[in-house]
């Protein structure tokens, strides 16, 4: 009886081996996984979406702003100078503290067109940053539920009118060549964010 078990067992044990051997077989000849992709292209989305359609707006505003007070001061400079010019006597305390003057308004002037060019930089950068953090948790978002394992940034920049260099190095860092249509999460992605966006507001 004792013997029978034994041998029952080793049975067993030996047809459990084979059935993993075969599974495992089976599963390599089956080959990878097949990898699901999609495209999107963040160019477009970046140029279209509306939080940065409205930033255009409000940065158009800004420079407006920022033109008419540049121009007021260089026109009270000009007027300054005119009068330094033409109808003071140099050498009077009139002409030094109008002359002072002057060069206030020089350095305001200089002052302010570098204080905003830095701000621009600086500001563009923030907000550049935090739209592509946004953009990347969209597609991240988007990928998921479409069930997509992997997502290319489709690049349709156009060639022509480009010059050499830049026409070389735009062929050489373009990564999908094409893709079917089907594949394409641009605008999927895009309406999100915009969604997205006007909750926020």
């Amino acid at each position: 009886m004792k013997k029978n078990s034994m041998i029952i067992i080793f049975v067993a044990v030996i047809a459990a081996a084979l059935w993993c051997y075969q599974a495992s077989e089976a599963q390599s000849s089956a080959g990878p996984t097949a990898l699901k992709m999609g495209v999107v292209n963040v160019a477009e989305i970046l140029m279209n979406c509306q939080e940065n359609l409205d930033r255009e707006k409000e940065g158009m505003e800004k420079q407006r702003e920022i033109a008419e007070e540049l121009k007021k001061l260089v026109t009270e400079a000009e007027a300054i100078k005119q009068e330094l010019q033409n109808a003071l006597q140099p050498g009077s305390d009139q002409f030094k503290e109008r002359r002072k003057e002057w060069f206030h308004k020089e350095a305001q002037l200089q002052a302010l067109k570098e204080y905003e060019k830095e701000s621009l930089t600086i500001e563009s950068q923030v907000w550049t940053e935090s739209l592509y953090q946004k953009l990347l948790d969209e597609i991240k978002g988007v990928a998921r539920q479409e069930g997509l394992s992997l997502v290319l940034n489709k690049d349709e920049t156009k060639l022509k009118g480009r010059k050499l260099q830049d026409m070389f190095n735009m062929i050489l860092s373009r990564k999908v060549l094409y893709s079917a249509p089907t594949l394409d999460i641009t605008d999927k992605v895009l309406e999100n964010l915009d969604v997205a966006y006007a909750k926020s507001r």
